[in-house]
């Protein structure tokens, strides 16, 4: 059963792969290939990057940022110091929930990756710093949402698989009355219903080939381990930020340990809600020291 699955959703994946990288896609589809990695029309951008030597590799130059009005629906983008914050309006922005990792987010690049985007909110946050922003998210009760939310917005692709380790077609368990949703059993006790979903790992959905990566937020309800796994060359390649969710106490050594390997400075972000069982927190890494001590 899982094989013929597995069968049915490898040429949808596959065809999503090459629409995210010209390079990853079939000689047949190379009309459409690369389609979500061009650039926006009306963006704003300027400066070219320059590699930084070594294994991990970071892009540093000037990008300016996207300064759009969350307040209609389709927003206009216009030149802005990287030092303006965007402002958010009520129901248009970040939570208050996620308000506080602000401070976290580089201020402007080219590609952000949201893996786990959930209804969109820090969705809407990346599209107003980042030329692009590719939103993952598996649940189909709350795709919906997402794709509301991202409606107008030019430099936004919202995308319906699961990130993993490995192609897969995974069982993702729905909660009652909950956003929530995990392929990982007793995240958030029973649940409700059960939907079988595609999954890729970023190494094979292309992203070794994108010119650069700059920053991706893992929230993937305890598959954060897994994301990383199967994004090591690409992460590896472009040495991208990273805030990354941790959802227990085995997955925060794990996490902690690979990044180290990779060279990463790895900062630890408590969890400011006094409600979170251990090992709830967040991961703020910082490829860009690591890369230049070792270049």
């Amino acid at each position: 059963m899982r094989g013929r699955l597995a069968r049915r959703w490898r040429p949808v994946v596959g065809r999503l792969a090459g629409r995210l990288v010209p390079g990853a896609a079939r000689r047949s589809d190379r009309g459409r290939a690369g389609s979500l990695l061009r650039r926006p029309r009306r963006q704003a951008t300027a400066g070219q990057g320059c590699a930084v030597r070594g294994r991990l590799r970071r892009r540093h130059g000037r990008t300016d940022a996207l300064d759009a009005d969350p307040r209609t629906t389709r927003p206009e983008f216009a030149r802005s110091s990287p030092r303006v914050r965007p402002k958010f309006a009520r129901g248009g922005g970040v939570s208050e929930a996620e308000a506080w990792l602000l401070h976290l987010v580089p201020d402007h690049g080219e590609l952000a990756l949201d893996v786990g985007a959930n209804e969109g909110s820090f969705t809407t946050l990346l599209a107003n710093r980042f030329a692009l922003v590719h939103a993952f998210e598996p649940n189909p009760q709350i795709t919906p949402i997402l794709r509301q939310r991202a409606n107008g917005r030019e430099n936004v692709r919202v995308l319906e698989l699961a990130v993993y380790r490995r192609p897969a077609v995974l069982t993702l368990n729905l909660y009652p009355g909950s956003e929530q949703a995990s392929a990982y059993p007793d995240q958030h006790g029973p649940a409700d219903r059960q939907v079988r979903v595609p999954a890729s790992s970023l190494d094979e959905l292309g992203y070794l080939d994108a010119t650069q990566v700059d920053f991706v937020k893992v929230d993937v309800e305890g598959g954060e381990l897994d994301v990383l796994a199967g994004g090591e060359q690409t992460i590896g390649k472009h040495g991208p930020r990273l805030l990354i969710e941790i959802h227990n106490l085995d997955n925060l050594a794990a996490c902690r340990s690979l990044l180290d390997g990779w060279g990463y400075r790895v900062e630890h972000i408590p969890h400011p809600h006094p409600g979170v069982h251990p090992g709830h927190c967040w991961l703020s890494a910082n490829a860009a020291t690591a890369a230049q001590k070792g270049a």
